[in-house]
Order: structure tokens, then sequence, then C-alpha cells
């Protein structure tokens, strides 16, 4: 399955400490994006980026204090969350085995 991309030119304006990208109101109906939604940006090597609505869903992790600790320092390295850390590599784990997950939805 190949992606749709769009490209689109988007002014950002400076608000103090903050740097604010304001999309369009016809882009927001188009993408069924609204304010306060969580977006992921993902930079490229050109100095472009991707930004994509993230879908959260809440999972259980049973994580042993030693495996809690090295996520944690990984984390800290890395300059991220620990929330953020585990989700980068769950969606990494889930890109590269796509073709051998099997899932079943509880409804």
């Amino acid at each position: 399955m190949s992606e749709k991309t769009t490209t689109y030119m988007q002014q950002v304006l400076n608000d103090g400490d903050d740097l604010v990208l304001v999309f369009p109101e016809t882009l927001l109906k188009r993408l069924d994006w609204e304010e306060g939604d969580d977006l992921q940006f993902k930079p490229f090597d050109d100095g472009s980026f991707s930004i994509t609505k993230r879908k959260m869903s809440s999972i259980t992790l049973d994580l042993k204090e030693g495996e809690l600790f090295k996520l944690m320092l990984m984390a800290h390295e890395q300059g991220t969350t620990l929330d953020n850390l585990i989700q980068d590599m769950l969606s990494q784990y889930l890109d590269e085995n796509s073709d051998q997950l099997e899932f079943e939805l509880d409804e």
C-alpha cells in the first residue's frame, strides 16, 4: 500500500519561547484534525517534515524493575520521555513486523 502525500508550505509564527504553526480551517477539516489533537512531527534530512495525528491506545506493559530502569536510562540519554521512547520502540517493531502480526479487537 502506498501512502498519499500532499505538500503544503506554511508560515511559522514566533510567540515568545514557542513556535506556532497555524493550519487553515479547510485543511483541518480535510484531515479531520481539531485543536488539541496530539500531532507527531517527523523531520527529514532535507529540512522538511511530516505531521501525523497520533491515535492513542492504552496498553499495559509488565516490566521487571531492571528492564524499567534500562528504558528510563535510555529515554534520559536520548533526551525524551519514557512514554515517547516506548511509543517509538513499539511503532518501529510494528512497522518491521506488520506482516507477521495478528490482532483481535475487543468490542
